[in-house]
């Protein structure tokens, strides 16, 4: 009778830690795919997103002049005087690097946030000073519409990044700060500090 009432307890207590390890098997197997997910993640917004910003760098290769819709950045002007076409290519790889070295950091929703508010604020101020060059060279219309995009575009950047921040979500907090830090570089590509001199 002593064998028979001590067999219970010690199934019960073998039930209990097997359905013990299975719980903690399932939770580390979820935790292994979630992770994988957001590294598949990472990777297609990092590739994706490079491949995005040459087509975008790529327009200015479409216009024989700059337009309102197709501004040049000032940098992309020079580069392409030293490097020709090969400078579509400086903006993705620096976009590229980034999103390598960085990205995976807890900090990366902090860091974009001040990319994105620092460069902000410098692009405001190189349109402060070349503004009349813009009025001069480029014409009133054409200097307004390129100053509008850039201020649409970096609030939007910059309304997302916080969100980021703000986002108790992982998964929502981390795809924010990829499109926050897509939406940076396609405007550096694109009509951040914009190119508002006289024609050469």
């Amino acid at each position: 009778m002593l064998a028979l009432r001590a067999g219970p307890p010690q199934i019960v207590t073998f039930c209990a830690a097997h359905k013990k390890r299975q719980f903690a098997s399932a939770h580390a197997a979820g935790f292994i795919s979630l992770k994988d997910d957001m590294s598949n993640l990472r990777v297609k917004w990092m590739y994706g997103g490079a491949l995005a910003i040459v087509l975008i760098s790529s327009l200015i290769l479409t216009v024989g002049v700059m337009n309102p819709f197709v501004p040049m950045p000032i940098y992309q002007v020079i580069l392409a005087w030293i490097i020709s076409i090969f400078s579509i290519l400086v903006m993705p790889l620096i976009y590229l690097l980034e999103m390598k070295l960085i990205s995976q950091s807890k900090h990366f929703s902090i860091i974009v946030t001040a990319l994105i508010t620092i460069l902000a604020l410098l692009n405001l101020k190189y349109f402060w000073g070349a503004w009349d060059y813009g009025l001069k060279y480029q014409g009133e219309l054409h200097t307004q519409i390129v100053a509008i995009e850039n201020v649409v575009g970096f609030s939007i950047a910059l309304a997302i990044s916080i969100w980021s921040l703000k986002n108790k979500n992982k998964n929502k907090n981390t795809v924010a700060s990829y499109v926050a830090n897509f939406i940076l570089f396609a405007l550096l590509s694109w009509c951040a500090f914009p190119y508002l001199g006289e024609l050469p």
